[in-house]
């Protein structure tokens, strides 16, 4: 049986983990995320009060890593977050996101948040 290029066996690595070995060997600090996960510790950090703290931490990382983005829609609050990471990282350190939708789907994931779905369009 000959399988897809395009799709992971269950043994190989993922894209973000082998840059993740990759920038670890190198010297660099990496943290991986698997993003519906992490949007449920945003909204947590939220609630608990440690939201700026999680805020700095993530910018001071040298690889920022989402991995499964846009499998699931994200919410305006979430998207909101995601942004103001993204905005705080922007010229000083490194964001890999790793989706298995294609980029021309990312947009109607996001609910009612026309103008971050904009700015990543405009990023790429």
């Amino acid at each position: 049986m000959v399988e897809p290029a395009f799709e992971r066996r269950a043994n190989s690595p993922r894209i973000g983990d082998v840059f993740a070995m990759a920038a670890c060997r190198l010297g660099y600090t990496v943290r991986y995320l698997r993003t519906p996960r992490f949007c449920h510790t945003l909204a947590r950090a939220r609630q608990d009060g440690s939201y700026l703290n999680l805020l700095r931490s993530l910018t001071r990382t040298d690889l920022l890593i989402f991995d499964d983005w846009m499998r699931d829609p994200i919410q305006l609050s979430t998207a909101q977050d995601l942004l103001e990471i993204f905005d705080d990282r922007f010229g000083k350190a490194a964001t890999l996101i790793a989706s298995q939708l294609p980029v021309f789907e990312w947009h109607s994931r996001f609910h009612q948040s026309l103008q971050f779905g904009h700015r990543l369009y405009l990023a790429r």
